[in-house]
């Protein structure tokens, strides 16, 4: 296993199928979520994504829940990877403009669960501030936090969408 993942160990489990581990406790919260809204998702969109087969329990010395998963041939997209730059981003395009096509007012909402991604800026503005100190004397610290305040101003438009938070940025800048 060349890389096994991050937030999860994956195995190639027989011809169709791979394993997913949580590697911690926060990346185990997500595994209810996905068995929840990644089989509702995939017949909307143009592509395959994974759609679980199984969960596990925790269990024989392992913690977590946990995943079996569909197997989708395919490899990591990289500039090597990638023949036709502008059809990728077309695909890249039309997944995006699918996935928002469906309604995610029922969807999960931002928590622990997903890092609160999907949350208002302000969820985060203290690490903003934070970053911005770390990183006085090496960027434009007074203009980037002119540029985070005048974000912080934005307003939500009010539509929920799946894989992006449901902030927009309102207005120019």
């Amino acid at each position: 296993m060349e890389n096994g993942g991050w937030d999860n160990w994956t195995f190639h489990l027989g011809e169709s199928m791979l394993l997913r581990l949580p590697s911690a406790q926060e990346y185990a919260l997500a595994v209810e979520k996905e068995h929840r809204w990644l089989p509702v998702l995939a017949p909307h969109l143009p592509r395959p994504i994974p759609v679980p087969l199984v969960r596990g329990e925790p269990g024989a010395g392992y913690p977590f829940s946990w995943s079996v998963y569909e197997w989708i041939d395919g490899m990591p997209a990289s500039f090597d990877a990638v023949v036709d730059p502008v059809g990728f981003a077309k695909d890249v395009a039309d997944f995006v403009a699918a996935l928002h096509g469906i309604d995610a007012t029922e969807g999960p909402q931002p928590g622990k669960h997903n890092w609160f991604r999907g949350a208002t800026l302000g969820t985060f503005d203290a690490m903003a501030h934070n970053a911005l100190a770390d990183l006085r004397g090496h960027i434009d610290d007074k203009l980037a936090l002119e540029i985070w305040t005048r974000a912080l101003e934005s307003r939500w438009d009010g539509v929920w969408l799946w894989g992006f938070p449901p902030t927009p940025l309102v207005g120019e800048f």
